[in-house]
Order: structure tokens, then C-alpha cells, then sequence
């Protein structure tokens, strides 16, 4: 009952790590069924039959974001025994989207074509979710994390703490920066089509299919935990229960997300918001980027019981508003540069440049608003801030979150100083970089 009375209480949380945010997923599906017509397919006849049924299309673009329901546990519990189901296997830019194709056999097999509907989406959010993480972008991993805020004082968490005592802070510092980026691409997305459009299809979808789940995943494991069981160090079946608890974490997250949207542009106009976003140059180029993501996830869904074939990128064409998709896309990735599309210290080796200060990722960050509740702050992506009790209030955990509430605290409290002094006092609070 609490959760679902949290989009009255609360404008918006910080999204957790989801890659592409709620909005940004149904805007791509969109497109991808855009270009699907555009290409007439899908080829295969059962994925065909199932997008021509009643409500399909709208079904299609709704469940844009059901892989992340499935995050849930490790997001409220730091628990990824569920994270086989959500990312490709291996996790990086060419592995495959598994849990997608089998959830589409079980379809084939039960002749539900609600459930192939889902597996056509799962398949487009598994794949379009690499070019947020994975792809090699400006020396970046992923085209979300290409502008770095707290990464640009790593060098002082290193000589504070020294190399060999940072434990989790690296990830933490990825993650915060990781955050920002997605929410002003949500914000983007709901710029672009209108808060009509995201009402509409950031609903809640039907739970039908949802329930199938567990069986599939017992069945996925036991046919490919042996592939994938080193990448992580606990796999479990899913149970339904934590699907029901993450749907409903979703449509809350969906609601307040979409509220966040909405108190910005009363704060300003939506064609000044859409102005600040296109003059930051780390986001210039966004609609077309977006647009090739849906192009490319569009021709993996023509046939979608084979392997996905991994492109080729040229950088700058990808980040361009203009270029060709041919152009963008020359190729398929070979296995033999596969260790040019990945790092095994994405994590750990944060950017050391200073980041753009002001414009829209200062707007984005003064308009969150404030909870004192502490199992809120420590649990779950809430924003604590504005006042002496939600002081006490703030962790002092060095982990994403706890950076992200002290950031959002100050520049709520301290919004006349400058964006860097401002992110530099809540490092030193949180006693993650020396007093100066």
C-alpha cells in the first residue's frame, strides 16, 4: 500500500541503474515497430501474427521496460540472482539476448501470442540496452555513460583512500554519474512526444504473461546456467512474487518518473528544456542516435529466433542526426575484434575531465524533491533533502546513492554556488575526498 501511494507523496526517485529509464524504452519500441513496418516484417510468421492481433503494438511499446521488473531484487535488496534474464548473455555489447528467445519458444509452443508479443519486447530491450552500457562511445562504455559529474574527483578518492582501499566506490561513482545521464534522455523522450503519449503508454500492462516466468527461467537454467554461471556469483529461479512486487515498483517508478517530467516543464517551457538538452554537447545528436538504436534493434526483430549479429559502429555517424544507417552500421562485428568493444575495467577507470557545469543537468538536479523517511534513503533511489532532520537523515555509506542524496541535498540548500563547489562539499561530507 505504501509503495502505491508513493507517486502522491513524492514527485520522483533517482533511477536506479536500469540503462535506458522507462520513458526512453517505450520511445524505442515505438520506433522499432516504425521501422519494422518500414521493413515489412517481421519475417518470421508467428511473431508476425502475434504483432497483428488487437492491441498488440500498444501492448509492445508498454512492456518496453518489463526486463527491468525483473532488476527489482537487486535494486531494493542488492540482490542480481535475477540478472540473467535481464542482460545479455555474455553481458557485453555482442552477447546474446537468451532469456528473450526462450521466453519466444515457450510462445511458440503455448500458442499464446501475448506471450510472443512479450518476447519480441524483451528481445528489443535486451538488445538496444547495449548501446546504453556497452558500446564503445568518446572513450565512454555505453552512451549512457558518456558525461562524468562525481568521476571528475577520482583522482582525490584515490589519495584519500589509496588505490588499494576503494572498494565498491568506483562502481558508485559510475553509477551516480550513470543516473544523470539516463534521466535528462527520459526527459528528452518525453519532450519529444508529449506528456499525453507517456501517460498513455507508461500504464500499467497486463500481468498475464508475467506470470509464465518462473517456469521459464527454471527451464533457463537448466539449460544454460553452465554458459553464463561465471559472470555471476548467485543464479536463482524467479518467483512470482518478486515479479508482482517488481511490476508494481515499475508503474510507480513509471508514474513518478512522468511527474518528475512534468514539474520541469512547469518550472520551464518544454521548448527551452528540449534547447538545454541539444546545447549540451554530450547530448547533441540524441534523436538520431536513439532513432539508429530502434533501426538496428528493428532488423534483429525480423527474425527473431536467430543469434543477434552485432554491428560495427563508426562513432561519429552514430552520434550525428544525419548520417546513413548503412553508413553508421558497415558490418558485422567479427569475434576477432570483440576486445575492442570491451573493458573489463568500465567500472573502475572513471573519466578525469570536468564536466559541463550548468545548463541542464544543474535543472534536472535542483527539481528533486525531498522524503525523511531513512529506510527510504537507504533502500530504495529516494531523494532526502531540505531541511536539519533530513541532514541527520543522509547515509553515510559510500555507495551511489548516498552520493546522490548529499549532491541533491546541497544543491537544493546551497543552489548560489557554483555546480562543482557544490558536488565537491558533498564528497567531502560524506568523507570521500580530504577536507580542502
Amino acid at each position: 500500500m505504501l509503495l502505491k501511494l508513493l507517486p502522491s507523496l513524492l514527485l520522483y526517485p533517482i533511477l536506479p541503474l536500469l540503462d535506458w529509464g522507462p520513458i526512453t524504452h517505450a520511445y524505442i519500441n515505438e520506433k522499432v515497430l516504425k521501422h519494422l513496418r518500414d521493413m515489412s516484417g517481421p519475417d518470421d510468421a508467428t511473431a508476425r501474427k502475434a504483432l497483428e492481433q488487437d492491441n498488440a503494438e500498444e501492448y509492445f511499446i508498454q512492456t518496453a521496460g518489463y526486463p527491468d521488473i525483473i532488476k527489482t531484487k537487486g535494486f531494493l535488496k542488492g540482490d542480481a540472482s535475477y540478472d540473467y534474464a535481464h542482460n545479455p548473455i555474455p553481458n557485453r555489447y555482442y552477447g546474446q539476448p537468451k532469456f528473450a528467445h526462450e521466453i519466444f519458444e515457450h510462445s511458440i509452443k503455448s500458442g499464446d501470442l501475448e506471450l510472443t508479443t512479450l518476447a519480441l519486447s524483451w528481445r528489443t530491450h535486451q538488445i538496444c540496452d547495449v548501446f546504453a552500457h556497452h558500446a564503445p562511445i568518446d572513450e565512454f562504455w555505453g552512451y549512457a555513460n558518456r558525461e562524468t559529474f562525481f568521476g571528475a574527483f577520482w583522482h582525490e578518492v584515490l589519495d584519500h583512500f589509496g588505490e588499494e582501499n576503494v572498494g565498491e566506490l568506483p562502481g558508485a561513482f559510475y553509477r551516480a554519474d550513470h543516473w544523470i545521464c539516463e534521466l535528462i534522455i527520459d526527459l528528452f523522450c518525453y519532450l519529444e512526444k508529449g506528456r499525453d503519449w507517456g501517460y498513455t503508454f507508461l500504464r500499467d500492462a497486463p500481468l498475464k504473461p508475467l506470470a509464465i516466468l518462473p517456469g521459464i527461467s527454471r527451464d533457463f537454467i537448466n539449460k544454460y546456467a553452465d554458459t553464463f554461471r561465471h559472470e555471476y556469483k548467485k543464479i536463482e529461479p524467479i518467483e512470482y512474487k518478486q515479479v508482482l512486487r517488481g511490476k508494481l515498483f515499475s508503474d510507480v517508478l513509471n508514474n513518478a518518473t512522468l511527474r518528475y517530467c512534468d514539474s520541469l516543464v512547469k518550472k520551464r517551457s518544454g521548448k527551452t528544456l528540449m534547447n538545454m538538452i541539444n546545447n549540451h554537447a554530450k547530448f547533441d545528436g540524441l534523436k538520431g542516435m536513439l532513432d539508429k538504436v530502434a533501426y538496428i534493434t528493428a532488423k534483429a526483430l525480423m527474425n527473431p529466433t536467430a543469434p543477434w549479429a552485432a554491428p560495427k559502429i563508426v562513432q561519429d555517424l552514430f552520434l550525428s542526426d544525419n548520417a546513413s544507417y548503412d553508413d553508421t552500421f558497415p558490418g558485422i562485428l567479427e569475434s576477432a575484434d570483440y576486445d575492442n568493444y570491451y573493458s573489463e575495467h568500465i567500472e573502475k577507470e572513471c573519466q578525469r575531465y570536468t564536466p559541463k557545469r550548468n545548463g541542464i543537468v544543474k535543472l534536472v538536479l535542483e527539481r528533486m524533491p525531498i522524503t525523511p523517511i531513512r529506510w527510504f534513503v537507504k533502500h530504495t533511489p529516494l531523494v532526502t533533502g531540505g531541511n536539519a532532520v533530513n541532514r541527520y537523515l543522509l547515509p553515510n555509506t559510500h555507495d551511489s546513492y548516498s552520493l546522490s542524496l548529499r549532491f541533491s541535498y546541497n544543491l537544493r540548500e546551497r543552489n548560489e554556488e557554483d555546480f562543482m563547489v557544490i558536488l565537491r562539499r558533498s564528497l567531502e561530507e560524506a568523507d570521500i575526498i580530504a577536507k580542502s
